[in-house]
């Protein structure tokens, strides 16, 4: 089938950021483009300029989510094809055929899809200007010559390059030469290779070339739950970690006194960096599990204090033992210390990413600046703090404390590059410049296999393109994740909440944190080399929305936060990096099409595609720093070889996002406070026992006393004989070891902790609570969705889901309500059959804000004006019951200038506690042609003693008046004695009484009688 339904559309409106301009729209094989003339200004025509057009060029691949909006006949309104680009591109174009627009979206999706073949993309047919051609990007990197650079091949520096894996038959996802110690054997690796995740085992990425220390990375240990140990790799890491022991430069040099004089030159030469808070705490937590005296201070580098940095939170670590991974045992690497970094993995970042999208997703039609509030709660910026905060912790073992580094995460393709890449950016100058962080990006991201092609969804996904009138399910507002079917939306939506039953439930590496993939390993098993991947253009290469994330985004995204710190530092600018995101996604060039050195290979990149970095280095003047001072002098502050990050300093990278400073960051006038936590990225700490049972235990000698907002830390007099776990938290002050106040801090702590664990509850419950009332809003909208409400009792757990159409909530015989209930059941961890899923209906629909909202924006979309809408809407909700109702539209509803029109009637309160009891209110939000309308329904229930319509109790100003009742008039006199005399005497009264009255009426009939 030809892929191209329509070239060319004329008489299309592009709307972008609130402004409108008219041109036509042109489909290529490989880029959307539309032209338009501008305008030309009163001197230009007096002048005779000719306007040049100007276009618009949007490559497919780049292209992250796209909906189309066919416009009904009725509605006089346009159809509309919306585009979210990677590169926060957010564009709409307006259609007068809906027929044309049909065509132009269905010719978007196939070209952005390609069939599922990655020698579909542009870079197999891009063909560059002279200036790129002259040059050769794919030989920048050679590592035998980045190797020899590092001085690490040097004779006498214990390394060699190992050729073990040159036909990629070792390990398929690691590069062909492998730097390893000089006297590991090739056997050994092929032993040790079996025990690493993918055989990915520990491989050198940088050589200091002062003291020798290094920085290597690998993957996860095949731990499992029965504690499985490799001899192979122990003595791979060991060796590793003593190839500098030898030549270690300050190896005899020790300190003459405790304390230096900071007043003197010599202390402000060796004194370069300022250490915060948090840097001192993780010196004492290190120093503290390896059981050194907290007296016995020594300078930089009279100890080697070797680190296993785990970039995953501590509980995900453990909870890879269930399918036969984990982390290091560390009874079997007594010489190094392991700490756990709490970084979370690829969902939690996409989850994230999706969140500032969200932020910014009407910048195609109003030109209003993105929620900072709304940015904030996103927690971009608390992710990118904690890469930096590891990074920095990295940059300090290995500069300063002079001890190595091996660093991995789950498949040590992810995390692991980020931490490794941007230490070395940290310790090394070669790689602030233009050709070394290239060279960087070679080497710790491409030749380490860093999954590219998976994690930016090149070949893209048919779940993100969406019909808006046809969709049945799915958030439309999500660009990474999955957009096809309620099911897949119910999931996705449950798979990115937070925990509510859980400690640490805010990831779903708690299940299987493999950065995307689960591996099949089985501890019981002898484990067995995985198996290549096939290869090959013909294959098909679908996109997983899954394994999608932003993870070389966040790298850039930290690199640009050391470029601000350090402006004189690097050599390239800002606009450097954000061209190199731009192409990450463009697939004009074949550097980021694969997932590793073998499918470059296998797929003859070097020879079919050009290489990204023709792009810069045939511009180099643009990608150049101004401010850069390529000086190196450890002895004048600024000029150091050695920078650090201040995480407390990190910002929004405002340019990426397409907004200015004080749209992202706020005004400089009034900072805003940071959203980065002052603490440090530790979440644990592990080392070697004498009698340990190989497992991470609670160390009760090691607590945390929080008085007055300042935390402390105890450590015990004595070493414990477990592995030992130190939960870090907000340091401000220095240890306290003095024994007299230990008890008093336990004490403290308890009281504390009890509180805390309250206080998470309370929180944790709310968080559930609104995470399912906002899922249900979305995705149950359509069916009247009213509320939910969830009953929890010691067997089973009850969530029942309020709506007008219980029949499509329920679904075709229960079968959504079953998907539902599964998902809850399965991502909350509830015990099997313990929660059930119910569907009530709204008794009165006239007293629900949300269903009445939902039927106004409806009608709006339908084309109905606004204010006999809502009148209508008003009368409905007045005639169902309601004391009072106020409805308010906000926007451009006539005109060009938004304002808002309100239309109330009957009672309504806006203050105190009833307002909460008694109000009802819903907000929506309607995109028209004209732009985003703001739709806001409050209505003002009565009480109603059953609880179906209102509240049971009433307003508290509130006035019943009440009849009083029938006086009986007094004939006589009546004693106080209610004996038989008085009863006797009271019935003769009336029957008297009655007699009278009987005679009276008698005697009117007779008068009436006679007169007629």
């Amino acid at each position: 089938m030809e892929k191209t339904r329509i070239a060319k559309v004329d008489n299309v409106t592009l709307a972008r950021r609130g402004e409108q301009v008219d041109g036509t729209l042109h489909l290529t094989p490989h880029h959307l483009i539309f032209s338009h003339t501008p305008p030309i200004s009163p001197e230009d025509h007096t002048k005779g300029v000719i306007t040049r057009p100007r276009e618009l060029w949007i490559t497919y691949p780049i292209i992250a989510f796209c909906t189309l909006r066919p416009a009904p006949a009725a509605s006089r309104q346009l159809s509309s094809i919306r585009l979210r680009c990677r590169d926060f591109t957010f564009v709409c174009f307006y259609f007068i055929n809906e027929h044309k627009a049909r065509e132009v979206f269905e010719s978007i999706k196939q070209w952005t899809c390609k069939s599922s073949r990655i020698d579909k993309l542009y870079a197999f047919t891009y063909q560059p200007p002279p200036p790129e051609k002259e040059l050769n990007g794919w030989e920048l990197y050679n590592p035998r010559k980045e190797w020899a650079r590092q001085g690490c091949l040097d004779e006498g520096k214990a390394w060699r390059l190992s050729e073990i894996n040159v036909n990629y038959e070792f390990s398929p996802t690691y590069p062909a030469l492998i730097p390893v110690p000089f006297s590991i054997s090739d056997n050994t690796l092929n032993y040790a290779g079996r025990y690493r995740s993918r055989a990915r085992i520990p491989a050198l990425t940088y050589f200091h070339p002062v003291n020798n220390c290094t920085i290597t990375r690998s993957s996860q240990p095949l731990v499992g739950v029965r504690q499985n140990r490799s001899i192979q790799d122990e003595k791979l890491l060991s060796t590793i970690f003593l190839t500098s022991r030898s030549e270690r430069p300050l190896a005899s040099f020790s300190a003459t006194e405790k304390e230096t004089d900071s007043s003197s030159p010599e202390a402000s030469q060796v004194m370069v960096p300022e250490l915060n808070n948090a840097e001192e705490l993780e010196d004492d937590l290190l120093a503290a599990a390896r059981g050194d005296p907290e007296d016995d201070r020594s300078i930089y580098g009279a100890q080697q204090s070797n680190l296993i940095v785990d970039a995953r939170p501590t509980v995900n670590a453990f909870a890879m033992q269930a399918v036969g991974l984990g982390s290091e045992n560390m009874d079997n690497y007594k010489f190094a210390t392991k700490a756990y970094l709490g970084i979370d993995n690829i969902h939690v970042m996409r989850d994230s990413l999706n969140k500032v999208i969200d932020a910014l997703k009407e910048s195609d039609v109003t030109p209003l600046g993105p929620s900072r509030d709304q940015l904030a709660r996103s927690g971009w910026l608390k992710h990118i703090g904690g890469i930096l905060d590891g990074a920095r912790l990295i940059t300090r073992q290995v500069g300063l404390t002079h001890s190595h580094v091996l660093i991995h995460c789950s498949d040590g393709w992810d995390r692991t590059s980020q931490l490794s890449a941007l230490s070395q950016i940290c310790l090394d100058p070669y790689f602030r410049t233009l050709e070394g962080f290239m060279v960087l990006v070679e080497k710790d991201w491409l030749s380490f296999g860093h999954m590219f092609r998976h994690r930016a969804g090149h070949l893209n996904s048919e779940k993100w393109f969406q019909i808006e009138n046809e969709r049945i399910g799915g958030d439309p507002n999500r660009a990474f994740g999955d957009g096809g079917g309620a099911g897949k939306a119910i999931e996705n939506a449950f798979l990115s909440a937070k925990g509510f039953f859980g400690r640490d439930n805010n990831s779903r590496d708690s299940l299987a944190d493999s950065d995307g993939e689960l591996q099949n390993y089985d501890s019981d098993t002898p484990v067995k080399k995985p198996p290549a991947p096939r290869s090959g253009v013909s294959e098909k290469e679908i996109t997983k929305p899954k394994e999608t994330s932003p993870v070389f985004h966040q790298f850039l995204d930290a690199t640009y936060q050391l470029l601000h710190q350090h402006p004189t530092r690097f050599e390239f600018n800002e606009r450097f990096l954000r061209r190199l995101l731009y192409h990450l996604y463009s697939c004009q060039f074949g550097t980021f099409l694969f997932n590793n050195e073998k499918e470059r290979v296998d797929c003859k990149a070097n020879e079919r595609t050009r290489s990204v970095w023709d792009y810069f280095l045939a511009r180099r003047e643009q990608f150049t720093n101004p401010r850069y001072d390529p000086v190196i002098d450890d002895n004048q502050r600024g000029k150091e070889r050695l920078i650090f990050p201040r995480v407390s300093e990190t910002r929004w990278w405002n340019e990426v996002f397409g907004r200015t400073d004080a749209e992202m960051n706020g005004p400089r006038s009034s900072p805003a406070p940071s959203d980065i936590p002052e603490s440090t990225v530790l979440t644990g700490i592990e080392t070697a026992g004498t009698n340990s049972a190989g497992k991470m235990t609670d160390v009760s000698g090691i607590t945390a006393a929080v008085t007055s907002g300042v935390s402390k830390l105890a450590f015990p007099a004595e070493r414990t004989d477990k592995p030992t776990e130190i939960e870090v938290s907000r340091p401000r002050s220095p240890p306290s070891t003095t024994p007299d106040s230990t008890t008093t801090r336990n004490v403290k702590m308890a009281a504390v902790q009890g509180a805390i664990s309250k206080r998470r509850k309370f929180v944790a419950d709310g968080v559930f609570y609104a995470e399912l009332n906002e899922f249900f809003q979305r995705e149950l909208a359509e069916e009247g969705y009213s509320g939910v409400e969830v009953r929890v009792t010691p067997t089973v757990t009850d969530i029942i889901v309020r709506a007008t159409h219980t029949q499509e909530v329920l679904g075709e015989q229960g079968r959504r309500i079953r998907e539902l209930t599964s998902l809850i059941q399965k991502r909350f961890k509830f015990p099997e059959n313990s929660v059930s899923l119910y569907a009530a209906k709204v008794q009165n629909r006239g007293l629900s804000a949300v269903a009445q909202c939902e039927s106004l924006r409806y009608k709006l979309l339908n084309g109905l004006a606004v204010r006999r809408a809502c009148y209508g809407v008003l009368r409905f909700i007045m005639e169902s019951g309601a004391k009072g109702c106020e409805v308010v539209v906000s926007g451009k509803l006539r005109a060009a200038r938004a304002k808002s029109m309100k239309f109330t009637d009957g009672f309504m309160i806006h203050s105190g506690q009833p307002a909460k009891e008694f109000i009802d209110s819903a907000t929506r939000h309607v995109l028209l042609r004209q732009g985003v309308l703001g739709i806001k329904v409050k209505i003002m229930r009565g009480s109603d003693p059953e609880g179906k319509a209102g509240p049971q109790k009433t307003l508290p100003d509130s006035v019943t008046i009440i009849e009083p009742k029938e006086e009986q008039p007094v004939l006589q006199p009546m004693s106080q004695d209610y004996g038989a005399k008085a009863i006797a005497a009271q019935q003769a009264a009336e029957q008297q009484r009655l007699a009278e009255q009987q005679a009276a009426e008698a005697e009117g009939g007779a008068e009436t009688f006679a007169q007629e």
